[in-house]
């Protein structure tokens, strides 16, 4: 693959970012949310504060899915 290549394939248009950089991500477990109303890069860091251990089944949902979460 050329460097060409390369750079167009890791550049992402705009409009395609901007819902990432909103607070519409959450974090859940499978025992319900752990954290809502996050921009995608808080909510990957909040994912990074816990250990598999601690948590498990951590994963990135919006705040609309993490809302139908029943916390137990």
């Amino acid at each position: 693959m050329s460097a060409e290549e390369e750079k167009s394939e890791q550049e992402v248009p705009e409009e395609e970012t901007n819902d990432l950089r909103e607070p519409l991500w959450a974090v859940i477990a499978f025992d319900g949310p752990i954290a809502k109303g996050l921009t995608y890069d808080e909510a990957i860091g909040k994912i990074g504060e816990f250990s598999e251990d601690e948590k498990p089944g951590l994963c990135v949902v919006t705040n609309e899915v993490a809302e139908r979460m029943k916390k137990t």
